[in-house]
């Protein structure tokens, strides 16, 4: 009996063992993972090209479009959207935005108009 109780002890022993090395293998995973987000959030608040000086140059014209109903838009193209669309505005917002300007650079080519289509993102 007493044989069966050491190599139940031995048994635990070897678990919690492994226990112990997948934790400190995930933690370590975890660390990298937080060091890759947090460059990533960092590139992802970088501010995108002053307005200002790119219209500096005297010859320069921008137009400006500001998207009033985004959601409304998303929504009659996509039924996921609608569903969706409140969990994630952000990312509905952007979608939108590409998709205007796909648009926009579209309806610009078919009256002959050469034009660069850019997305600007405000602070």
């Amino acid at each position: 009996m007493s044989s069966l109780v050491a190599i139940a002890a031995l048994v635990n022993v070897a678990i919690v063992a492994f226990l112990i090395f997948q934790l400190r293998r995930l933690r370590a995973a975890y660390r990298v993972l937080q060091a890759e987000t947090a460059g990533l959030v960092r590139a992802a608040e970088a501010v995108p090209p002053n307005l200002e000086d790119q219209v500096a140059a005297p010859a320069q014209r921008l137009i400006g479009i500001n998207i009033l109903n985004p959601m409304e838009l998303a929504a009659q193209e996509s039924w996921f959207a609608e569903t969706f669309g409140g969990l994630a505005p952000p990312l509905i917002h952007k979608l939108v935005y590409e998709r205007a300007s796909k648009i926009v650079e579209t309806k610009l080519q078919e009256h002959g108009v050469v034009a660069e289509v850019t997305i600007h993102r405000g602070r």
